[in-house]
Order: structure tokens, then C-alpha cells, then sequence
């Protein structure tokens, strides 16, 4: 009677220990294993005296009206600028030709140069570029048209 006692001490301890270590081991797998979100930055430094720092993000920020959408794609700091990779997508209106150095503004501050670097689908997709004296962030206004006006926060 007392070896059977024992025997069942035995097996519900070890059933136990079992379990602690199968639930440890799977926290620890999970933990180990689990996707952590972190922005892409890359941060160079260089000797030469024209790029002493810079500072490239990659990002998602986008605002939508009325069926367009108006994203900042990427964002560098070089050489004291603020450079903006900038998409416009729609399915109804070309915006390739519309001026955005004398149509948006970052922190108050309106860009020294506005290029269009690619446009598909007759001007519905763009991909263009604005750059800004200073390392700026802040409140990034692009107006399209008096009323299609986009307001992005860039950090």
C-alpha cells in the first residue's frame, strides 16, 4: 500500500515538472520568435565635409481624400536638407504638372525644389521628390487644389 502511495506521489510531481518545463519552453519559443516592429533607419557617418551625418527613414504616412491618396514614402536628412519621396495615386486626375514647391509646405517652411521623378497611368500615379532647407519635422500641407488639400505629420 505504501509503494503504490509513493508511486502516485511520483507520477503527479513528475506530471508536474512535465508541464512547467513544456509551458517554460513554449514562452520562451514564443518570445524568441515574436515579430517586433521597428522603424528601418539607417545612420551614416562619413569623413567628407559636404555629408556629415545622414539620417534615412523609411516609412508609411499617408492621407486620403476623395479618392486620392498622398503618401510620404521615405524621408532623408542630408547635407542640412529635409528630402521627401512623395506619391499621389487617383484613378480620375493627372496631377504630374501641378507645382507642389509653390503648393505644399513642411513645418511652415516651403521647399526649395520640387521634382517629378516617375508618373504612370497619365499622371494618376506620381512619384516625386521635394526638398527642404533644414532638418525639419512637423506638419507637411500638400495642396492640390484649394480644396484637395493633405496634412501629414512628419517626425
Amino acid at each position: 500500500m505504501q509503494y503504490k502511495t509513493n508511486v502516485k506521489k511520483f507520477l503527479i510531481a513528475s506530471t508536474i515538472i512535465v508541464g512547467l518545463f513544456i509551458v517554460v519552453a513554449l514562452s520562451y519559443s514564443r518570445a524568441k520568435n515574436f515579430p517586433t516592429q521597428q522603424p528601418h533607419n539607417n545612420l551614416n557617418q562619413t569623413t567628407d565635409q559636404t555629408t556629415v551625418d545622414q539620417l534615412q527613414t523609411t516609412v508609411e504616412m499617408v492621407d486620403s481624400k476623395e479618392g486620392v491618396d498622398v503618401s510620404v514614402d521615405e524621408i532623408k536628412r542630408k547635407n542640412g536638407q529635409t528630402i521627401l519621396s512623395l506619391g499621389i495615386n487617383n484613378h480620375v486626375e493627372d496631377y504630374s504638372q501641378v507645382d507642389l514647391k509653390e503648393r505644399s509646405e513642411l513645418a511652415g517652411v516651403k521647399p526649395i525644389k520640387y521634382t517629378v521623378d516617375n508618373t504612370v497611368s497619365g499622371g494618376h500615379h506620381v512619384s516625386s521628390e521635394l526638398i527642404f532647407d533644414g532638418n525639419l519635422s512637423g506638419l507637411l500641407v500638400v495642396r492640390l487644389t484649394d480644396e484637395l488639400v493633405f496634412n501629414i505629420t512628419v517626425k
